[in-house]
C-alpha cells in the first residue's frame, strides 16, 4: 500500500455539532490501476470502481477484500450507475471512435452483477447513460418506451439534455429547470425521491423540490451527493489552474445552505469524487493519486 503524506485536520463537535469527521482510512485496493470515481453499491458492502483513464470497471469487496473486473470496455467507466436491489451495473461504452464524432459508435449496456451477462439497450455514435428506476427497470433517455414508462414509479434521473434535467417521474419523462434556460450537471435525487440536487454552471451547486420549486442554493460543493438521512450534501470544494485540478476537499453542506463543513484539509492529497454509503455515515473518495479513501462521520443535534 503506497503511504500517504499528508495532514488531516477533524474538525471537533464544538465547531461543528450537526457533523463530525471520526476517522480517515486507506482502502487496500490492490495497487495494479489508478483508481477513480468510486462508487458504493447498493448494500454498500462494496464499492465499483474505474481507472483514470476510465476504461473498465472492477468491484472491490469491502467485507472480503477482493476485486474483480466487471468489464474492460472502453469508456465504461463514465457515470456508470447501479441498480437499487444491486443485481444490474449500467454504463456506455465506446465500440468504435475515429477523429471526427459522425464515426464514433456508442453502445448503452446493462450488464447483471451475478453472471456477468449485458445486454445492450442502444446504439448510436452518441447515447445516454442507462438509469435505473426502482430494481428491475433500466433505458436511456432516447430507447424509454411507453410501455416502459408505464411499468416505472418509483422517480428516477434520466440525465441532462440542452433544455434541463430529465426526470422519470409518475411515469413520464419530465423537464425540470429551476433557474430556466440553464445548464446542469451531476443531477441526483434525495434518498426519499422528493428532493433534487445537481450543479448549474453559472449558479453552483443547489436543491430544489422535483417541480424545480423552492429553490436553494449552496454555492460551491461539486459532484453532489446526498447523505443518507437527506439533510446534507456531499461533494467537493475543488480549484483548478484552467487545465487541471489543482486542490480539492470534501465537504458537507446543510441541505438549507446555512452550513458548510469541511470533511477534510489535506495537505498534498487531491480528494475527489465523493459517494456516500446508502445507509450509514461513510464517504469514500478517490484521490488524485490513485489512493481510494474512507472517511467516517457521525452526526449531532
Amino acid at each position: 500500500m503506497k503511504r500517504l503524506r499528508y495532514a488531516l485536520f477533524l474538525f471537533s463537535g464544538i465547531l461543528y455539532a450537526q457533523i463530525t469527521v471520526t476517522s480517515v482510512e486507506q482502502i487496500p485496493v490492490p495497487p495494479n490501476e489508478h483508481w477513480s470515481n468510486a462508487l458504493f453499491s447498493s448494500n454498500g458492502q462494496s464499492i465499483f470502481l474505474t481507472n483514470v483513464e476510465l476504461n473498465g470497471i472492477w468491484e472491490y469487496s469491502l467485507t472480503k477484500r477482493t476485486l474483480r473486473q466487471i468489464t474492460a470496455d472502453k469508456q465504461s467507466g463514465f457515470g456508470f450507475t447501479v441498480s437499487s436491489d444491486g443485481s444490474s451495473l449500467g454504463y456506455r461504452r465506446t465500440v468504435k471512435e475515429q477523429n471526427a464524432k459522425e464515426f464514433r459508435i456508442q453502445e448503452a449496456v446493462v450488464i447483471n452483477l451475478l453472471t456477468l451477462h449485458e445486454r445492450v439497450l442502444d446504439q448510436g455514435n452518441s447515447v445516454d447513460i442507462p438509469f435505473f428506476s426502482g430494481s428491475n427497470f433500466a433505458a436511456t433517455q432516447r430507447s424509454i418506451s411507453s410501455d416502459t414508462q408505464r411499468k416505472s414509479s418509483a422517480p428516477a434521473v434520466m440525465g441532462t439534455a440542452e433544455i434541463g434535467i430529465m426526470i422519470l417521474k409518475n411515469g413520464k419523462a419530465v423537464v425540470v429547470d429551476p433557474f430556466t434556460g440553464g445548464q446542469y450537471i451531476w443531477p441526483s435525487l434525495s434518498p426519499d425521491k422528493k428532493k433534487l440536487t445537481g450543479v448549474e454552471m453559472s449558479h453552483g451547486t443547489f436543491v430544489c423540490d422535483l417541480d424545480g420549486k423552492n429553490l436553494v442554493r449552496l454555492g460551491r460543493c461539486n459532484s453532489p451527493q446526498w447523505s443518507s438521512d437527506g439533510k446534507w450534501i456531499i461533494g467537493m470544494n475543488d480549484t483548478d489552474d484552467g487545465h487541471s485540478i489543482i486542490s480539492s476537499d470534501i465537504i458537507a453542506v446543510s441541505v438549507d445552505g446555512t452550513k458548510k463543513i469541511n470533511l477534510t484539509n489535506s495537505v498534498n492529497v487531491i480528494e475527489l469524487f465523493p459517494s456516500v454509503h446508502p445507509s450509514s455515515r461513510e464517504i469514500v473518495t478517490t484521490t488524485s493519486a490513485g489512493d481510494v479513501m474512507k472517511i467516517t462521520f457521525t452526526e449531532g443535534k
